[in-house]
């Protein structure tokens, strides 16, 4: 088969970005006549036969398969499918990773059962110290955030953490208080910043629940949003989080730097209206509003281009899209160009892509239950002889 790859290269290299809206790139072509892998050097992405000491992709023209490099070495460089290849959108995947601009977010948690009163449990999802007992409470320390030494039965002073003296103790509301001024909330969107939701002082992880005069109660009281909804888990160093949208109400939800978006999301590289998230069907999809640095999902596992021709990637400040064709070779053996060396390919399936099933895990348990789990609703061939390929 022959195959050839479009590559556009943004000279300025700024936090591994691309920028879709400048016309100010260069262009060539990379042809193949088999096996090879992609790699960077001098800032150009380039095909070689031989395994290199940080891969892209491994592109096998048998099968028009793309195997992400991170299958042959420990050290590669990560591989994105742009968004705008699906006019329609991108299907989320519970596991996915996404990156609008440079931040990147998790698929947490998916939910698109019929809207119910019936809300998410934000404890659920956060990991907290269990509680170790009864709260104790003091009677003649102030509170460190209030400086009132005045307590009752229903907001004692307590010592949730290993902060010593006069900084030791806090009232039970003015700590959930500290903890509510993390959450920026809409009729549509929850945003709770957090940082393992840990005492800034001492660090030590509060307890997701405590004990108030013999009975159990939750530290955090933040409203539930109804059903459908996502959770989408920040992957920033600076500022960790998670974005939960809601789609009771409204079924597209935009998503920006911009203060009317229903999800706000404060980062320069994120555009005023980046993207969106449309609740169609019994799938949540991810789609492009023409971003200026564009969205992305990470690929961890193989993706076959012969059932997927028009799909676009990116690596860094490049993107590549491939187009093959069909061709008799009539060169005998000792002309043709060597096939890869290296690590063999994994023998993983090739499951369907925008289908529901999660992108960027190569864990191949994971993806067959994802895939048993889409054949209860749909009838995906194309699943089912993964499904069968996998298990023999």
């Amino acid at each position: 088969k022959k195959l050839d790859a479009k590559v556009k290269l943004w000279h300025h290299n700024s936090q591994g970005l691309f920028d879709y809206s400048t016309k100010d790139f260069q262009e060539y072509t990379l042809k193949w006549r088999g096996d090879a892998f992609l790699t960077k050097s001098n800032n150009r992405i380039q095909n070689q036969p031989s395994l290199p000491k940080t891969p892209i992709a491994k592109l096998k023209a048998n099968d028009l398969a793309l195997y992400p490099g991170h299958l042959f070495a420990s050290l590669c460089q990560d591989l994105w499918l742009v968004a705008r290849s699906f006019t329609n959108g991108y299907r989320l995947a519970p596991g996915d990773i996404v990156r609008l601009g440079a931040q990147a977010f998790k698929v947490k948690q998916i939910c698109t059962d019929k809207p119910t009163n019936k809300g998410f449990s934000l404890t659920d999802l956060l990991v907290f110290q269990e509680p170790s007992g009864e709260t104790s409470q003091v009677h003649s320390l102030p509170c460190r955030v209030c400086l009132s030494e005045s307590y009752s039965s229903q907001n004692p002073l307590i010592s949730p953490c290993n902060c010593k003296g006069s900084m030791k103790y806090i009232h039970l509301k003015c700590l959930q208080q500290s903890i509510k001024s993390r959450v920026h909330s809409t009729d549509y969107s929850l945003a709770f910043m957090f940082k393992n939701l840990s005492c800034e002082l001492c660090s030590k992880q509060y307890s997701s629940k405590f004990y108030l005069n013999g009975e159990l109660k939750d530290l955090l009281e933040i409203k539930n949003l109804p059903q459908p909804y996502v959770v989408l888990e920040s992957l920033s160093c600076k500022e960790q989080g998670l974005y939960i949208a809601s789609f009771c109400t409204k079924s597209i939800l935009s998503l920006g730097r911009s203060h009317q978006s229903e999800v706000l999301i404060k980062d320069p590289s994120v555009s005023r209206n980046h993207a969106k998230l449309v609740y169609k069907g019994q799938g949540i999809y991810l789609k492009d509003n023409k971003s200026k640095y564009g969205t992305t999902i990470l690929v961890k596992r193989p993706i076959s281009l012969k059932e997927n021709p028009h799909l676009e990637f990116q690596s860094e400040n490049s993107t590549i899209q491939f187009k093959a064709s069909g061709l008799v070779n009539l060169l005998p053996s000792c002309l043709r160009q060597p096939v890869a060396k290296g690590p063999k390919s994994p023998s993983l399936p090739l499951f369907p892509v925008n289908k529901g099933i999660c992108l960027s895990t190569d864990d191949l348990d994971f993806l067959v239950r994802e895939a048993q789990g889409e054949l209860l609703n749909t009838s995906l061939s194309f699943c089912q002889d993964s499904i069968q390929n996998f298990e023999a």
